[in-house]
């Protein structure tokens, strides 16, 4: 009977991993902050880490500058007032290191404002966090994660930390795509999606459009699901607001 539920317990966390690395391969592929960011968020959800702060930037450029967060208002607010940014252990931590910083380990070891900077980020409920730097061709910056106090999460659980340091180079790459369409935002959709998504813009159906460009009704649903894909958007109204919202396309 043991057997039968340890192999039940291996299996389950099988059909997580592989259910975990189909997510992230899509998250490799869709650039788009929308789409893209509620996946991370789900994944990240998924593995028990609530909170993600997230910063990147090119290799030519300076500090990363773009932060992607749902850590809470609190927090950001309390750091914005204090000037935590002038002495930011992580962030100093990831410009330095490639090794991933554990919170816990990095607060036992502070002292000064480094320390009140740990202080402060415990007292709004985070724990169990890491912070991993992130470097690509193109890219530098740093993912932070953190469980709730409170919620009866194991802190540092193995299999968690295994599957986000897994997460890292998908993670990556999507990043250098999204900062490649958002360099070059025109080339973000062929024209013949873009005309498609246009006119569905405008309430024509797929029948509709292929009449007025010359093709069927297959390819004008074909050249729609690419700029979908593209954007990563969920159906095609997502993808027209999004296309309109990026300047892709116009009514």
């Amino acid at each position: 009977m043991k057997s039968r539920i340890s192999n039940q317990s291996v299996d389950s966390v099988r059909l997580l991993e592989s259910s975990l690395l189909a997510d992230f391969a899509l998250l490799a592929g869709r650039a788009h902050q929308r789409g893209w960011e509620l996946r991370l968020r789900r994944i990240l959800k998924r593995m028990s880490f609530r909170y993600y702060s997230m910063s990147f930037g090119s290799v030519k450029g300076a500090e990363p500058v773009r932060p992607l967060t749902n850590f809470p208002s609190g927090w950001l607010e309390h750091y914005e007032r204090e000037r935590y940014q002038d002495i930011d252990p992580i962030a100093r931590h990831c410009r330095q290191h490639l090794k991933p910083l554990f919170w816990e380990r990095a607060q036992r070891r502070a002292r000064g404002r480094s320390r009140e900077y740990w202080e402060a980020l415990a007292a709004e409920g985070l724990q169990g966090g890491v912070s991993i730097p992130l470097r690509g061709k193109t890219l530098v910056g740093s993912l932070s994660v953190a469980h709730v106090a409170g919620e009866g999460v194991q802190v540092g659980r193995d299999d968690d930390l295994g599957m986000l340091f897994m997460l890292v180079p998908y993670l990556i790459e999507g990043l250098q795509r999204r900062m490649v369409i958002e360099q070059s935002p025109e080339t973000c959709l062929t024209l013949k999606e873009a005309e498609c998504l246009g006119w569905a813009s405008m309430g024509k159906t797929s029948w509709e459009i292929g009449r007025i460009i010359g093709c069927a009704e297959r390819t004008v649903d074909f050249h729609i699901a690419n700029a979908g894909h593209k954007l990563g958007s969920t159906n095609r109204g997502h993808a027209i607001g999004i296309a309109v919202s990026q300047g892709l396309i116009t009514f």
